[in-house]
């Protein structure tokens, strides 16, 4: 969430923003339509966000095993 606030707050949102989190494999989805089309702009701001702890726990975290790489 802070991530997609940041992203929209870095590039505008002309139409619609959500995530997809899959816990499993490591990997969030960032959809938008942004006014400022600058994917660079996008990776280095989702880079400088930092990673927030949620009040509220997920259970699908969890549950998720993590590999070792």
């Amino acid at each position: 969430q802070a991530a997609l606030f940041e992203a929209t707050r870095a590039l505008g949102n002309k139409r619609f923003n959500f995530t997809r989190k899959d816990y499993e494999n490591g990997r969030i989805v960032i959809a938008l339509v942004p006014i400022k089309q600058d994917i660079d702009a996008l990776i280095e701001v989702v880079k400088k966000c930092p990673l927030l702890e949620s009040t509220k726990k997920s259970h699908n975290v969890m549950k998720t095993k993590l590999k070792e790489q």
